[in-house]
């Protein structure tokens, strides 16, 4: 593998020709549907300047994303970053799946959760600088509440629909 070019998180690689993306330090990717007992979804977002929208997603993050958390379980990365951004914590967890995040760009390898019997103990909003705005919002207005977003310049992330999509087809959805 062959280093192309280094930046703080990220590093462009060539290997058989391929180019591609991998994470200077991450262990793998996690992402959660957090779903409330009152049939609600929690989302969150955030600008997002690689495609210069504020963009609606699940709680995200790295997993082993620094020394302190070195050599975690993906499902800890789940419980830490759903309380960071969010800050709400899990009931239960449940696996969705795991795969490529886009693999014609870069290694990385999802691991995406649904979190149910979610409950809010602190405010969330990421931390440092992510400036991440907390969305609770009723399964039932979901369609139209994208629609909406999305009309005032939003963009949603499609993960957000598969995990919903995979959350309902294992009747973890209600309302």
């Amino acid at each position: 593998m062959e280093v192309l070019g280094e930046g703080r998180f990220l590093t462009l690689v060539s290997e058989g020709g391929w180019e591609c993306v991998v994470q200077s330090f991450a262990e793998g990717t996690v992402s959660v549907l957090p779903l409330t007992d009152a049939g609600e979804v929690v989302l969150v977002e955030q600008y997002r300047h690689p495609v210069r929208s504020r963009v609606i997603e699940m709680p995200a993050g790295m997993v082993g994303d620094s020394e302190e958390h070195r050599g975690e379980a993906p499902e800890a990365a789940v419980r830490r970053e759903l309380l960071e951004e969010a800050g709400y914590e899990v009931g239960e967890l449940v696996h969705l799946g795991r795969g490529p995040s886009s693999a014609g760009i870069t290694k990385e390898i999802l691991n995406l959760y649904a979190a149910t019997g979610v409950k809010r103990v602190a405010e969330g909003g990421g931390i440092g600088q992510e400036e991440i705005v907390v969305h609770v919002v009723g399964v039932a207005v979901l369609d139209e509440w994208f629609a909406a977003r999305e009309v005032e310049g939003a963009m949603v992330d499609v993960r957000v629909h598969a995990a919903l999509r995979m959350a309902a087809i294992r009747g973890l959805i209600r309302g």
